[in-house]
């Protein structure tokens, strides 16, 4: 017998109070594959993570955990909303960049009516999860709103993007 049987047994007996064992973890759904070596700038997450949004009609939100070395280890869908909206959860965020062993998180979410420019509430969030991350050792490397994959804003620069460099490729 395993110890996570032999604890689940202890959990069964009369006379303690039984506490549940729990194993949490990231499982790897798919693997998404880029031309870009090294991601340094916004184009470069913009042009590699844009096209998750290719046919979305409704607002998405994605994080994408980076290490110190600027390196992307992986990405979550983290909320999808409506065609307007899209609600976020602060600790799904942090928690994803944290079982990742990352200390760096890059944000991207569209607007499926194609405007890149950000809402009052884009500019409010970007900051409430910039102010977390650094209480908790993140940092929050940008917030980009995705229009298409060559075309975005970056919160964080405030301005517009445009990766003409790829969209010949």
């Amino acid at each position: 017998m395993g110890k996570e049987s032999e604890l689940v047994e202890m959990v069964k007996t009369r006379d303690r109070k039984g506490i549940v064992v729990v194993r949490i973890r990231q499982e790897r759904t798919g693997v998404l594959y880029t031309e870009k070596k090294e991601m340094h700038h916004p184009e470069d997450f913009l042009y590699t993570f844009g096209r998750l949004f290719e046919h979305a009609r409704v607002e998405m939100m994605l994080a994408v955990s980076v290490m110190s070395s600027g390196d992307p280890v992986a990405v979550q869908l983290l909320a999808m909303g409506g065609v307007d909206t899209c609600s976020i959860s602060m600790p799904e965020i942090f928690k994803f960049v944290f079982l990742s062993n990352c200390s760096q998180v890059f944000l991207l979410h569209n607007h499926p009516s194609g405007r890149v420019k950000p809402s009052k509430e884009d500019e409010q969030i970007t900051k409430r999860i910039e102010e977390a991350g650094a209480i908790l050792g993140i940092h929050l490397l940008d917030h980009i709103i995705v229009a298409d994959r060559y075309h975005g804003y970056s919160i964080k620069c405030g301005k517009e993007l445009y990766n003409e460099e790829q969209e010949g490729a």
